[in-house]
């Protein structure tokens, strides 16, 4: 929890100096919900504050393991051996943006019609 703590002073910090630019990257959104739903947990786990059942627990946990992960592939660049595959993975999502709203268009059409049809 101290470790949770330290990480969230640190993203406050980033926010009082950047201001409003800190919001406009992605990361930075990931970071704030990974560590405001761990520390959730701890202290859910630890003080059994509102609860909840453990079903949504688990699945909030999921999550969060979800989110640790993005972070360790964004940090991941840092390796200097690594860094050329993840900006080119990164760069080929970010490309993909087009398609994915035209593949969406596309099924919600087709599921329009089987909606009509049922």
């Amino acid at each position: 929890m101290l470790l949770s703590m330290i990480l969230f002073f640190f993203e406050w910090q980033q926010i009082m100096f950047l201001g409003v630019e800190y919001w406009y990257d992605i990361w930075n959104y990931i970071n704030i919900t990974q560590l405001v739903i761990n520390l959730y947990i701890l202290v859910e786990h630890s003080t059994k504050f509102t609860q909840v059942n453990e079903p949504f627990l688990v699945k909030l946990t999921s999550f969060a393991c979800i989110l640790l992960a993005l972070l360790f592939f964004y940090w991941m660049r840092l390796i200097s051996s690594m860094a050329f595959y993840v900006k080119m993975i990164m760069e080929t999502i970010a490309d993909l943006k087009s398609f994915v709203v035209f593949y969406l268009l596309i099924v919600s059409t087709f599921a329009t019609a089987q909606f009509i049809l049922d």
